[in-house]
């Protein structure tokens, strides 16, 4: 096996991807807090099924692998 073979390889998302945020308590999906959220402030997010505001959320990825 070739040392390329060996090393994992990252796949980069879209740029212009948007991945579905999850919240960290409940893992039901946010809503962004506001519509500058994330343009000039950091985003904000918030859960209407556990009422759930923050910084932090979870990010859907599809894994991709290379053979």
């Amino acid at each position: 096996m070739s040392r390329e073979e060996k090393v994992e390889r990252l796949v980069r998302r879209d740029i212009g991807s948007i991945q579905p945020k999850l919240c960290p308590k409940c893992l039901k999906p946010l809503k962004p807090l506001s519509q500058l959220s994330g343009w000039l402030t950091p985003d904000y997010y918030y859960c209407e099924a556990c009422g759930y505001s923050g910084a932090v959320a979870f990010e859907v990825v599809k894994e991709e692998r290379l053979e």
